[in-house]
């Protein structure tokens, strides 16, 4: 998997204003795959940073790129991430924006839960 999309992820490069629409798409669906389904370390930290940056000051990351970021980081995170993610979530006033994540990080809790009982 990260063999056939990372080529494609690293030529698109980092976000710019002048980007269009359909290349903002595209990078954050290949953000997104290599780091869920294709487990790339490099993809996860840069999602970690990101959603950090975004869960910070939301104009810092472009939203397309964020949303995916912090959807991977939440996959991949732990009870500190997952736990940042329901305080934002319970004390931002864009809390409808920021509930998928919450929903989305749910797996992190179960991924955590099963660790747990292991």
């Amino acid at each position: 998997m990260r063999k056939n999309f990372k080529p494609a992820y690293e030529k698109l490069g980092k976000p710019s204003d002048s980007d269009s629409p359909e290349t903002r798409e595209l990078r954050a669906t290949l953000f997104g795959t290599l780091g869920n389904l294709g487990k790339d370390p490099e993809v996860i930290a840069e999602a970690k940073e990101l959603a950090e940056k975004y869960l910070a000051d939301p104009s810092s990351v472009e939203p397309t790129l964020a949303q995916t970021a912090t959807g991977v980081a939440a996959r991949n995170g732990d009870v500190a991430f997952f736990d940042q993610l329901q305080k934002t979530y319970e004390t931002s006033c864009e809390s409808a924006d920021t509930g998928w994540r919450v929903a989305n990080a749910g797996d992190v809790q179960g991924r955590l839960a099963g660790t747990a009982l292991a």
